[in-house]
This record gives structure tokens, sequence and C-alpha cells, in this order.
């Protein structure tokens, strides 16, 4: 990153660092300096917020600017994987386009693009099922271990709301279905299935809202 400092005074030194008083033509001048930073250059996620309107569903999100390049601490650049952006679209019912500002994780300290534009665009929503997800169990303590007390309790079918076009190329493995056991011991329990859907363009919805599990010490 290079930064232009304006009238910096001019000084002369002598071999032992004194300053030589001394006339220098001229006294002050500008400079360009190049500023070494570690850096990362990282996708920008856009991450829809709220349900649009009934019967329509997000047919395509395009971005003017796709990635930014990050500056900063190189113990976080190293975490992040992408700068997420979140858009409303509550009850949207029409194509839209959102100028939105690029939020700066804590310890990076500039980035190339503060701000992109992001065209929504919409269509008749459909339905699809993918049956016989597997349940996943994450953040349980080691020393654990984690076991659904029926066939119903360790897969799920789940609901894919979106666009016709984009919700038939969804395949089972771009589907997560899991359980978030942080904190949990010893014994049984009712808990609620979470899904994750690599596509944000879809509303992924579990059809079977909790399942019931034993967990068992090692």
């Amino acid at each position: 990153m290079t930064t232009t400092l304006k009238d910096i005074p001019l000084k002369a030194y002598d071999k032992e660092g004194n300053v030589v008083d001394v006339e220098i033509v001229p006294t002050k001048i500008d400079a360009e300096i190049e500023i070494v930073s570690p850096s990362a250059e990282l996708p920008i996620k856009v991450v829809p917020v709220g349900e649009v309107a009934f019967g329509k569903a997000i047919s395509s999100i395009e971005l003017n600017e796709t990635k930014v390049k990050v500056y900063g601490d190189d113990e976080v650049i190293s975490k992040l994987t992408s700068i997420p952006v979140e858009i409303d679209v509550s009850n949207l019912t029409e194509d839209k386009q959102f100028k939105v500002e690029l939020p700066k994780p804590v310890g990076i300290k500039s980035m190339n693009i503060n701000n992109v534009t992001v065209e929504v665009k919409l269509e008749n929503a459909s339905d699809r099922v993918i049956n016989d997800i597997g349940i996943e169990y994450r953040n349980l303590d080691s020393k654990y271990t984690a076991k659904g007390l029926s066939e119903n309790d360790i897969k799920v079918s789940v609901t894919l709301k979106g666009v016709k076009s984009v919700i038939k190329q969804v395949k089972a493995e771009d589907i997560k279905a899991y359980l978030d056991l942080k904190g949990y011991v010893e014994g049984e329990y009712e808990v609620d299935v979470q899904i994750e859907g690599t596509d944000p363009k879809i509303q992924y919805i579990a059809l079977t809202n909790k399942v019931k599990i034993r967990i068992t010490k090692n």
C-alpha cells in the first residue's frame, strides 16, 4: 500500500546525528512511501438475511466486486476465509440493487475496497425434498460420544425452497445437518437440528425440528 506525505521538512545531520544549521533548498518536499503489511485477497460472501416475499425466491446474486484485499495482523488474516456482507431481503417482491459497506474484521487495518454493489434477482419459488441427510455432531467434548436413539434420530429430510433451476442442481452432499452439542454431558436429550447449505440463494428447512440422542462417556 502506498501513501503520500506532503510538506516534509528537510534537515541536514552530521555523522554523529546532530542537526547542522545550513540552508536547504527546497525546505520541504512531498514523498510517496510504500507501507508493507501482511495481506490476503479474500472472496466476498453475500449473506441474505430474512425471507423474500411468499412465492418468490432468489434466482441470482451478482456483485460488482467479488474479491477484496485486506491488510492487517498476519494471525488474523490467516484465520479469515472470506469477508461476509449481509443484505436484508425480508419481504422482497422484486429485483433490487443494494449498495453495502464491507465490514472490517477486528485486526484488519485497511481494505482496498470499502463498499460493493449487490444485485439480487427474483423468480417464482419451487420446493424440493432431499431425504436421508445424515446428522453430524459438532462441538461435543472429545471424552463423550453421541448417538441417535432411533433410525428417525440419525437422519433428516430437508426441504429446499428456491428457484427451480437452482434447487434441481443441489446434491445431498451439498447439505449438512448437525447438532451443536457444546457444553453437553452424559444423558439423554432432545436437540434442535441445524441445517447448512452451500448456496445462499436457497432456503433449507429440516422437516424434523428436533431429534433425541444419548451421550455417553468414552
